[in-house]
């Protein structure tokens, strides 16, 4: 009995409580439904969101790999209100500025005026960035790059103040460079860097033609300058080229020549060897032509010897007769 009395107890009580909460549950119903039509353009928003940071993420990449050595399309892309909602665009800006920095360090010397306009660009950029960035690393980036350029400016106060700002990855070597700078011969470097330049080249319309930075011209054996006109230079140049074109035309006659002799001297050569091997076939052919020669037959020469015995015959009478003469 008395749990079945607790039961009712308790149904009376939550029937209670829901008749209180009737009126409210129109109200708790639009609560209900605005949270989660809240959820849901939450969650259309992010996916939005993270499309456009990955559009514009590929559109630094691209710009970044041009060709240009100004960055300017990595400006471009900086400046597109489509991204401006991402964290592409300050990197994008620190990133343009940091090329500039360096193109105008390099032309600090050649071209000083256009070195200070890339820096005067920059530093607004800079400043910005370092102050305002939602990125640390880009914060940090922009203030060491804006200690940079007061550097360059000679302005050595503001540089060490810049350096000391700097947190993060480049603590380490902004400390270093601020150490560096109250050294008395890095205040001197920068001082004369402020003010030196280079000589400047000589421009086509010139009318000496020569450097414009007061260069001496180069002195004789004598000790004096020469003084020689253009006109006297080229004219020598021209005969110095005319002399070593018919030293060169006679050495090539004299080769010419020598190499006529001595393709005449090897026909001579050749031409004694082919009358030599004639020869040598000539007497080679005699003694064959004598050795076919046929021999004299044997009963030609009985004549002969007997024409011998008869004059022997005819010569003993007279012989004989001559002794009986001598003998009286």
């Amino acid at each position: 009995m008395k749990s079945e009395r607790r039961h009712d107890l308790e149904t009376n009580e939550l029937v209670v409580w829901l008749d209180k909460f009737r009126p409210y549950t129109g109200q708790a119903t639009a609560v209900v439904a605005v949270l989660v039509a809240l959820l849901a353009i939450r969650s259309i928003w992010n996916s939005d969101l993270d499309a456009r940071e990955t559009a514009a993420w590929d559109a630094y990449a691209m710009a970044q790999d041009s060709n240009d050595p100004e960055l300017m399309k990595v400006l471009e892309v900086a400046d597109n209100n489509a991204y401006a909602s991402t964290s592409m665009p300050e990197w994008a800006n620190v990133t343009w500025a940091d090329r500039q920095l360096l193109l105008a360090g390099r032309a600090y010397l050649a071209d000083r005026n256009a070195a200070l306009s890339r820096l005067e660009k920059v530093e607004g950029i800079y400043s910005t960035l370092a102050q305002g960035a939602s990125d640390n690393e880009v914060q940090n980036r922009a203030q060491f790059g804006l200690a940079r350029v007061y550097e360059l400016q000679n302005k050595l106060d503001e540089a060490k103040k810049a350096y000391g700002k700097v947190q993060g990855d480049l603590l380490t070597v902004a400390a270093e460079r601020a150490a560096q700078l109250d050294l008395p011969e890095v205040q001197e470097a920068c001082a004369w860097l402020a003010t030196a330049e280079l000589p400047k080249r000589a421009t086509a319309g010139s009318p000496s033609g020569r450097p414009g930075f007061g260069a001496a011209l180069p002195a004789t054996g004598s000790g004096e300058f020469d003084t020689k006109s253009l006109e006297e230079l080229l004219g020598n140049l021209a005969i110095e080229s005319k002399d070593k074109k018919d030293r060169y035309s006679e050495e090539a006659e004299g080769e010419e020549a020598e190499k006529s002799e001595a393709e005449g001297a090897e026909d001579s050569d050749t031409e004694a060897a082919e009358n030599e091997e004639a020869a040598e076939e000539t007497a080679s052919e005699q003694p064959e032509a004598e050795a076919e020669t046929p021999a004299e037959p044997a009963g030609e020469e009985q004549p002969a010897a007997e024409a011998a015995d008869e004059q022997e015959a005819a010569e003993e009478p007279a012989a004989e007769a001559a002794e009986a003469t001598e003998g009286q």
